[in-house]
């Protein structure tokens, strides 16, 4: 007796989403929910880095 390999029918694969969760204080960069690296201060600013120019 053979064995058949049923085959599954295409479906639908639901995205991942990516929410905007802020905008930068310091360079106006988009914060994306899906990027990590950003932070937020108490009193809800939100900041892609610490500060410092990156050279």
């Amino acid at each position: 007796m053979k064995m058949e390999m049923l085959v599954e029918a295409s479906t639908w694969v639901k995205r991942e989403s990516v929410r905007l969760c802020g905008i930068c204080e310091e360079c106006n960069k988009e914060l994306l929910s899906n990027e990590g690296g950003w932070i937020i201060t108490a009193s809800k600013k939100y900041f892609c880095h610490d500060g410092r120019d990156e050279r």
